[in-house]
C-alpha cells in the first residue's frame, strides 16, 4: 500500500503507517470529541461545587478522568479483537504492529490527561509544569492499560463459577472486570499527589515513568498474541 491509493494520505506508505492511519481512522470523531467535552464539562462541575475541598475534588477529577480514558482511542482495537481489521492483509510483525497499536490510545491520554492537569494545577494553585509532565507520562501508562483491557484474553464462561455477592461468576470474568484497574488508580494518583506535595516531583515522574514503562510492556506482550 502506498500514500497514493485512494482515501489513504501521503504519508500513509508502508504497512505500519497504513495500520496507524487505520487506527485513527476507526475512531469515531464526533463520539471521541462528546467524551471529551462532556468530561471536561464534568470536571468543571466537581470543581465548582466542590471548591471548599478543592484539592480532594481535583483528586477525584484525575480518578474520573483516567478511567474515562481507557475507552480512548481503542476503537480498532475492539475490532482487532473481534476479527474484522484490516492488518491481517499486511506484512506487519506482530510485536511491532502491537507498539503502533499504542499510538492513538496513548496520544489521546497523553492530551487529555496533560491538558485536565493544567486546569486542576491552575485550580489548586500549584506548579504547572510538574503536574503536567506527570501527567503527560502517566497518560501513556493510561493508555496502554486501556489497549490490554481490550486485547487480553476474554472470559471463560465455561470455567467452574464462584460464588460472588452477585451471584455465581467465572473467575476469569471477575479478572477481566478488574483487570488495569489498580494500575490506573496508580497512575491518576501520581499527579493527584503533587498537587499536595509538589516538592517531589523528581520521585514522582521517575515514579510515573516507571509504571507507564511496566504498562507499556504489558499492553505490548498483549497485543502481540492478539
Amino acid at each position: 500500500m502506498s500514500g497514493k491509493h485512494p482515501g489513504l494520505p501521503k504519508w500513509a506508505v508502508g504497512p505500519y503507517p497504513v495500520l496507524l492511519y487505520a487506527t485513527w481512522a476507526a475512531e469515531d470523531k464526533k463520539q471521541l470529541r462528546n467524551t471529551v467535552l462532556v468530561t471536561l464539562g464534568t470536571v468543571v462541575v466537581i470543581l465548582i461545587c466542590f471548591s471548599h475541598i478543592i484539592v480532594l475534588a481535583a483528586w477525584a477529577s484525575l480518578a474520573f478522568c483516567a478511567f474515562r480514558g481507557l475507552r480512548l482511542g481503542t476503537t480498532y482495537l475492539a475490532d482487532l479483537r473481534m476479527g474484522s481489521a484490516a492488518e491481517n492483509l499486511l506484512p506487519l510483525s506482530s510485536k511491532h504492529a502491537a507498539w503502533v497499536r499504542l499510538a492513538v490510545p496513548c496520544a489521546l491520554n497523553t492530551t487529555f490527561l496533560g491538558g485536565i492537569a493544567v486546569l486542576l494545577a491552575l485550580a489548586t494553585h500549584t506548579a504547572v509544569l510538574p503536574v503536567v509532565i506527570t501527567a503527560i507520562v502517566a497518560g501513556l501508562g493510561v493508555g496502554a492499560v486501556g489497549a490490554h483491557r481490550i486485547l487480553a484474553p476474554a472470559a471463560n464462561h465455561a470455567e467452574t463459577p464462584l460464588d460472588t455477592p452477585f451471584g455465581p461468576l467465572p473467575l476469569s470474568l471477575i479478572t477481566a472486570a478488574f483487570r488495569g484497574v489498580a494500575m490506573t488508580v496508580a497512575l491518576a494518583a501520581l499527579p493527584a499527589i503533587l498537587l499536595v506535595f509538589p516538592v517531589i516531583w523528581p520521585w514522582e515522574i521517575a515514579a510515573s515513568c516507571l509504571l507507564t514503562g511496566v504498562s507499556l510492556a504489558s499492553a505490548v506482550r498483549t497485543g502481540s498474541r492478539a
